[in-house]
């Protein structure tokens, strides 16, 4: 009984994936049941041959089937004898077909539901003038009893104006370190302010940290500057079938989305000298004096959730 990975019922197991085991997990057969030891594993002697048999499993709470594949192609003699096979009687239980003196090997899947975790900050909590720079942290990180997410995105807004400063983006891992050395995350670019940040596949446990910086431009008024992201995944591996899409802070939040704000405020107006006369001409002496009016401007940021087809991301 292997944790983790998904592969279809009845499809093939990758063999080369470092899969964790499952102990004390009831596996059926027919009407035999065993328990998983220790390693995971459990074995069924002296199974009738030439006959077909039922392959299942007692699914444990917070779990979901991923598949279950056996090392023979049996089940296609069984057939060639005339042997009736309806998989439709059993959908969660596999075919096992058994020649006289043989040895097959079978693999069980599980996996938990995924969970994805995302939080943003700024490096500025006060209010700044513009030209000042702002960096800005996303870390989005994987629980230890969560599932593992595949294909992991980082869809990032920022502010209007905020001019991204170009390949100041940073990406760490956790677990595979610096992604951005790895060529896994790239320049997310901000064209027309929106970032997409590849993170790729989260194991449970693991914590990516992504940072860039953006340049406040001088034509932004003073105001409130909010910024949104929301990071977004699959449960399953590219193999699966239909793997089912994962959004970040779903599973202690009503939404998806993260976000902070910056206050721009004016700059500090130049001291201009009044204008004064002689004292002997009985002139009084005048100052002039400037007040710079604040501007609130909010933002409203909305971002459509993108969309993927199952066989890849843009």
């Amino acid at each position: 009984d292997y944790q983790a990975y998904c592969y279809p019922k009845g499809g093939i197991k990758d063999v080369n994936l470092d899969e964790p085991t499952l102990a004390d997990w009831q596996i059926n057969l027919d009407e035999w049941s065993k328990t998983t030891g220790e390693d995971g594993t459990t074995t069924f002697y002296n199974v009738p041959t030439n006959q077909v048999h039922w392959l299942g499993e007692e699914l444990q709470e917070g779990w979901k089937l991923s598949g279950i594949w056996c090392n023979n192609r049996n089940i296609r003699d069984a057939r060639l004898n005339n042997i009736q096979v309806d998989e439709g009687q059993n959908p969660d239980n596999f075919p096992v077909y058994l020649y006289p003196g043989q040895v097959v090997h079978c693999y069980i899947g599980n996996v938990h539901d995924g969970v994805l975790n995302l939080q943003k900050s700024n490096n500025q909590p006060n209010p700044v003038p513009v030209g000042t720079t702002v960096t800005y942290s996303l870390k989005v990180s994987v629980p230890e009893d969560s599932g593992v997410v595949c294909d992991v995105v980082v869809n990032d807004v920022a502010p209007a104006n905020f001019a991204y400063v170009t390949g100041s983006f940073t990406a760490n891992s956790s677990v595979r370190g610096d992604l951005k050395a790895l060529l896994i995350t790239t320049d997310p670019g901000y064209v027309g302010g929106i970032g997409q940040w590849i993170v790729g596949t989260m194991i449970p446990g693991e914590v990516v940290t992504l940072t860039y910086q953006t340049i406040i431009e001088d034509d932004v008024s003073p105001g409130t500057y909010p910024d949104t992201a929301f990071a977004e995944g699959d449960n399953c591996p590219g193999h699966c079938d239909d793997p089912e899409a994962v959004l970040s802070n779903l599973s202690h939040s009503d939404t998806p989305f993260v976000g902070t704000s910056v206050v721009v405020i004016a700059k500090s107006a130049p001291q201009v000298l009044g204008v004064a006369t002689l004292v002997n001409t009985g002139t009084p002496i005048s100052t002039y004096q400037y007040v710079l009016p604040a501007l609130l401007m909010a933002i409203t940021v909305l971002v459509t959730r993108r969309r993927t087809s199952k066989g890849g991301r843009a």
